[in-house]
C-alpha cells in the first residue's frame, strides 16, 4: 500500500508514519483525487459500507477512468 484515501467522519483522525493518507469530506472530492492519482496497473482496494454508499466511487472510477 503506497497511498490511502479516506472518507467519512470515523475516518478523519487516521494517520500514519508510514502510508501517505489524504482524508475527504465529499465524495466528489475523492473521486476528482482518484482520478488524478490513478496511473495505469495501479490495483485499489475499496473498503466502505453499505451505509456509506461506497460503491458510488467504484461506479464513479467505472465510467471516469481510462
Amino acid at each position: 500500500v503506497s497511498h490511502v484515501f479516506t472518507y467519512g467522519e470515523a475516518m478523519r483522525h487516521l494517520c500514519s508514519e508510514f502510508i501517505s493518507i489524504d482524508h475527504f469530506e465529499s465524495k466528489d472530492h475523492l473521486h476528482q483525487a482518484l482520478l488524478l492519482e490513478l496511473k495505469p496497473r495501479d490495483i485499489i482496494l475499496l473498503k466502505g459500507s453499505r451505509g456509506m454508499r461506497m460503491e458510488e466511487v467504484l461506479d464513479y472510477l467505472s465510467r471516469h477512468y481510462h
